[in-house]
């Protein structure tokens, strides 16, 4: 039987991810990790959760939006279905074609829309959330650093924000042939994903009772946002720990306060991937109902014929 490179590419996510994982956790005393996430309050769980669901639907609508402005009509629970079952796809299914790819695919199945414009909105949609996530970053900053800000580095920020804003709209968005007007009114859906997935993970940190500064929490939690999207290990599990763990040395070292305690960063991660994955195990629930609806009817059998 022939392997092809892809498909082994593919596998190797699963012992990278493990094995930095094991890596990480050989630095970490287990048994008391295990111990607070078992002291977590249930109430600060499940509001967490609903975070997460918040921000989830957002992303649907701000998906919906984008294939409207492209002339195409999608059914909110079509969407949502279509959503889940795409985030089972990034976390769970060890296959070559990723969440978005399924997005593609199955609407140009079902509806004949064109996956080239399926490629670009799909594209459009993740670089518009991450010109939020890293507008975020640098809004953080300053209340990480306090001892740091004067007017020479606020300057800087700003100087940076315009910047980075400027090449996206300058450079990125004519490459992917975006129409700009509908990109600055997808910001406030990816403002929306981008602030409840915050919330998410601040829900987790009060819910251990974790003390420090919320706000490095933050930016440690958005740094392993972007370093999860490296294609090396399932849904970023790993790369997101060790941002958390290694961060929270830089941060300490660099404030010389330690307010960040490091394990319980690990902790929040571990704990952020585990909502997520139970979020994703909705979509096994929609996988095969999803394949028999219609993208703008969730009613309607597709015609076969």
């Amino acid at each position: 039987m022939k392997i092809s490179v892809k498909t082994v590419c593919v596998w190797l996510k699963y012992p990278v991810a493990f094995a930095l994982l094991g890596l990480l956790l050989s630095q970490l005393d287990v048994q008391a990790l295990w111990q607070s996430a078992k002291d977590l309050s249930l109430i600060w769980v499940v509001a967490a959760l609903v975070c997460f669901t918040i921000s989830q639907i957002i992303a649907v609508l701000r998906m919906n939006a984008y294939y409207r402005w492209h002339d195409k009509q999608l059914d909110f629970w079509y969407s949502l279905k279509l959503h889940y079952v795409a985030l089972f796809y990034n976390i769970v299914l060890p296959g070559g074609i990723g969440g978005d790819g399924y997005k593609v695919w199955l609407l140009k199945k079902q509806a004949a829309w064109p996956a080239k414009q399926g490629i670009q909105i799909q594209l459009l949609t993740r670089t518009n959330g991450l010109l939020v996530l890293a507008l975020t970053i640098m809004l953080t900053l300053p209340f990480v650093f306090p001892a740091e800000v004067n007017p020479l580095t606020l300057a800087a920020l700003i100087l940076c924000s315009v910047l980075g804003g400027g090449i996206y709209m300058v450079v990125l968005l004519p490459i992917l042939r975006a129409n700009r007007r509908n990109e600055w009114r997808a910001l406030p859906y990816s403002v929306g994903v981008q602030g409840f997935s915050i919330l998410t993970m601040l829900c987790l940190w009060v819910g251990l009772n974790a003390t420090g500064d919320a706000a490095s929490y933050i930016l440690l939690f958005q740094s392993a946002a972007i370093a999860g999207m490296i294609p090396i290990t399932i849904g970023g599990l790993g790369l997101r720990e060790f941002t958390f763990y290694y961060g929270a040395g830089i941060i300490n070292a660099l404030t010389q306060h330690g307010d960040v305690d490091p394990e319980t960063g690990v902790l929040v991660s571990l704990l952020m991937f585990a909502i997520t994955l139970v979020s994703a195990l909705v979509g096994l629930v929609w996988l095969h109902t999803i394949t028999r609806a219609h993208p703008n009817n969730t009613n309607m059998a597709v015609d076969k014929r």
